[in-house]
């Protein structure tokens, strides 16, 4: 960041981690049979708390660059985080379509047959049906 400074940056945008523990190869790699490991939404509290401790830091690291150069450069922090989780909690608030349905659907089966246990694959497609819906990815390896 010193050198966008030097540099002449006057606007400096950093952003955040995303709640990685809603990420679906988190939640393949790291399943658990364990039902305290996730959270109300089934993503994997552990790395969720490793998201927010990292973006606590990180913003306490900006606010100190920015008080050393507030009359050269604005830098701000900018929370993902936060966004990228209200739409794993409410879905209804960014829009829906058949497709996004057919998706998570086709992903729970794979899911489901690779794990062999219903309840982890539920819980694994709902989130990875939720992120990949709402955050860009238009097919996940599988045809409609």
């Amino acid at each position: 960041m010193q050198k966008l400074i030097a540099m002449g940056a006057t606007n400096i945008v950093v952003p955040g981690v995303l709640p990685i523990g809603c990420f679906p190869i988190y939640l393949t790699i790291y399943q658990s049979s364990n039902s305290s490991d996730y959270d109300g939404l089934g993503c994997l509290n552990k790395f969720n708390d490793l998201s927010t401790y990292h973006n606590t830091l990180l913003q306490k690291r900006v606010d100190i660059i920015q008080s050393r150069h507030r009359k050269t450069a604005r830098i701000m922090y900018a929370d993902f985080y936060s966004g990228v989780y209200d739409m794993v909690r409410n879905p209804q608030n960014y829009g829906t379509s058949p497709k996004f349905s057919q998706v998570a659907n086709h992903i729970e089966v794979a899911v489901a047959s690779r794990w062999g246990n219903a309840t982890q694959a539920k819980r694994a497609s709902v989130t990875t049906g939720r992120l990949g819906g709402y955050c860009g990815f238009k097919r996940i390896g599988t045809a409609l």
